[in-house]
């Protein structure tokens, strides 16, 4: 089996194949830098961007198609869990899920001590369907492009960056503050 082509590499940015290392810090390099940290940050909202273009096309709010397709994959999902999964405040979620619930899209059932488990009834399931489906074959197809260990390693690395940003940000505004 054949390995998958790899994507024309991004100007200025080598592709060596090695694994990459820390990023230059010294002035000199710093443009390579700030080219790579941008083209991150741009292709981060480039994805953000597909799944409102998705939602605006099937004429729903992001967050309803936030919703319905966190509960396309994980029915019985609590608001929290959906929170969580989505990375959308609680409010906006509440807001969508009071909305499915009078549309009769969802039904809720009272899970362990205060938490509430959401359910697609029978239409809402149809709807998850419709607008979930397609979009979770297209991310099958884009990922397919990485072998299993090369997901993987993607994985691994952003979970890496998104831990130091997680950090670094945590601790911006923070500095001589009680804990």
């Amino acid at each position: 089996m054949t390995e998958p082509t790899v994507a024309a590499p991004i100007a200025g940015v080598a592709a060596t194949g090695e694994r990459p290392g820390r990023m230059p810090v010294s002035t000199d390099d710093a443009p390579l830098a700030n080219e790579r940290i941008a083209t991150m940050n741009r292709m981060l909202r480039e994805y953000g961007s597909l799944y409102e273009g998705v939602a605006a096309r099937l004429g729903v709010p992001d967050s309803v198609f936030d919703t319905l397709y966190t509960l396309y994959l994980h029915d019985g999902a609590t608001q929290k869990e959906i929170c969580d999964i989505s990375y959308v405040s609680k409010q906006t979620i509440h807001s969508a899920v009071m909305r499915l619930e009078r549309d009769g899209l969802i039904r809720t059932e009272r899970g362990h001590g205060r938490a509430v488990k959401l359910f697609l009834t029978e239409t809402g399931r149809a709807e998850a369907a419709r607008i979930a489906r397609p979009v979770v074959e297209v991310e099958q197809r884009a990922y397919d492009v990485l072998s299993p260990r090369e997901f993987d390693e993607l994985l691994g690395y952003l979970d890496r960056i998104a831990d130091q940003l997680r950090r670094g940000m945590d601790a911006i505004g923070s500095e001589g503050k009680e804990a």
